[in-house]
């Protein structure tokens, strides 16, 4: 293969990767901005020096592309919705700030997954099992996380962090302490307090802060276009093909539902955490001390197994 074709060979890998990974934003609850990388010389833009980076600022607005690099940061009341192209979408929280970074392909040849830096706030993901997303890790101050999918709420605030999983498993490894990678795994939610990490089966108050994140309210008469409605609907059978894989009874609960035809990605994300709720432990439940002493996980019945 000659240089010219080698060159051609790697621009087009690249922007059938760049696609796969460049998202749209498709909900917005009030304002937010994003910080793009590089100096733009007009004056209207506001520059600012942020880790170790040049970025022009610019209002997010609905149906933007989010590229290689840049940062989406909502304020106190500012949630955000964006979608990829396959159907993975994340739900950004108020007080967030995340940057999503692909650098092309890694030393084996295959194609990066991506990695989200979470500089501050909360985000949920929800991403298909064998896409493009699969297997990207999710960076905080503290921690590294692999995402094996799919469905998982990330929260780094005030130097605590929580991650809890509703569907898959999420590999963490943390920079702060001396402890091993910890699994959590569908039903479990880690938590970084005082270098020390405990999980547990998610609590109903989990779920309720979880619940929020996924909450992007928006006009009523915000018009749809043909594109996002596309978008839409990819998100939505992604995610119930993902609750039928690993939650078969919620995925039946869902289907009996009298809406059930009428549901969208978000009423699935908000449906699904209630259903779950209910059978949930409250925070402030302890295990008496003959489950502490059995050999059986005493969170083990509040547990979401993949049903066989």
């Amino acid at each position: 293969m000659n240089v010219l074709a080698s060159l051609l060979l790697s621009i087009c890998s690249f922007g059938v990767m760049a696609s796969n990974h460049t998202a749209r934003v498709i909900k917005l609850e009030n304002t937010s901005e994003v910080y793009v990388p590089g100096e733009n010389k007009e004056s209207t833009y506001k520059h600012v020096k942020y880790l170790d980076e040049v970025y022009h600022i610019i209002p997010a607005v609905r149906g933007m592309k989010l590229e290689n690099g840049y940062i989406l940061s909502t304020g106190p009341l500012s949630k955000a919705k964006i979608i990829f192209n396959n159907g993975d979408h994340l739900f950004i929280s108020e007080n967030t700030q995340y940057k999503i970074n692909w650098k092309g392909f890694d030393q084996n040849h295959q194609e990066d997954r991506s990695t989200i830096y979470l500089i501050r706030g909360a985000l949920r993901g929800l991403i298909q099992k064998d896409g493009p997303r699969s297997g990207m890790k999710v960076k905080t101050a503290s921690t590294t996380m692999g995402v094996r999918g799919t469905d998982f709420y990330v929260s780094e605030k005030h130097g605590e962090m929580n991650v809890s999983v509703l569907r898959g498993e999420v590999e963490v490894v943390s920079s702060e302490s001396n402890l091993n990678a910890i699994k959590v795994k569908t039903g479990e939610t880690l938590n970084t307090e005082n270098k020390k990490a405990t999980v547990m089966a998610i609590s109903k108050e989990d779920f309720q802060e979880i619940v929020k994140t996924a909450s992007v309210q928006v006009p009523s008469k915000t018009e749809m276009t043909k594109e996002f409605i596309e978008l839409e609907k990819k998100a939505s059978v992604m995610t119930l093909n993902d609750i039928k894989e690993y939650q078969p009874q919620i995925y039946k609960e869902i289907l009996a539902q009298k809406n059930s035809s009428d549901f969208t990605s978000d009423s699935l994300a908000i449906n699904t955490i209630k259903i779950m709720e209910e059978k949930a432990p409250s925070r402030s439940k302890k295990p008496s001390e003959s489950d502490l002493d059995s050999e059986k996980d005493p969170y083990d019945q509040y547990k979401f197994k993949k049903e066989k």
